[in-house]
């Protein structure tokens, strides 16, 4: 089986939005969708770096104020998590660099649902590709779907 890859594409009617992979099987001649239908209100609130910064910030056992030591205030860095604010970049690398995390990575994929695990499984993908190993590609992308 060949797999071609994946890319993600936005389809907006009116009043929705929908992140979307896609993936050709050409032993079978299709196209295999990975999707969710999103409300734009509920995207525009909740697709913002603020949200990647908290996800590792929890993740990393760290508390707002450790966080922002010496970087920004407590309160910038809720306001940053809340949505209210973009952090410059000089901040987001501060940041970034604080968690070990690269966080200009995450941008391209903020109208994704789960920015941190589509950029994980794009990473995966294309690991798997330079590889050659086609099997861990088919694998992936089939765990994706569901």
């Amino acid at each position: 089986m060949e797999i071609a890859y994946p890319f993600a594409k936005v389809f907006t009617d009116r009043t929705k939005e929908l992140n979307v992979f896609f993936c050709h099987d050409s032993q079978h001649s299709t196209f295999k969708q990975i999707g969710e239908r999103l409300d734009m209100k509920e995207l525009l609130n909740m697709n913002h770096i603020g949200n990647v910064i908290k996800e590792y910030r929890i993740m990393l056992h760290l508390s707002r104020k450790k966080l922002s030591e010496d970087i920004c205030t407590e309160k910038y860095l809720y306001m940053i998590e809340k949505g209210d604010r973009t952090p410059s970049t000089e901040v987001m690398r501060l940041l970034g660099d604080r968690m070990g995390v690269d966080l200009f990575k995450y941008y391209e994929y903020l109208d994704c649902t789960d920015p941190i695990k589509v950029c994980s499984f794009v990473e995966g993908f294309y690991r798997h590709r330079r590889e050659n190993n086609f099997n861990a590609v088919l694998k992936d992308t089939e765990e994706a779907s569901h």
